[in-house]
């Protein structure tokens, strides 16, 4: 199951969902820390594809 799929099965309550949605926050500050630390930033994320890219969320919250 991908995350974009997962998204749209869901039903979530309010508090679930501000849940999720800080958590999603964090993510992307850590990535685009990741990115601006780097040094080399638009090498690194032309590498990533978008299915990797999935792959890295749907691990990281649990989804795959």
């Amino acid at each position: 199951m991908n995350l974009e799929k997962a998204f749209t099965e869901l039903t979530v309550d309010k508090d679930v969902h501000k849940q999720v949605a800080a958590r999603l926050d964090t993510l992307r500050n850590t990535w685009a820390a990741l990115a601006h630390d780097s040094g080399d930033t638009d090498r690194e994320l032309d590498t990533v594809t978008d299915t990797e890219m999935f792959d890295i969320l749907d691990n990281e919250l649990g989804l795959q």
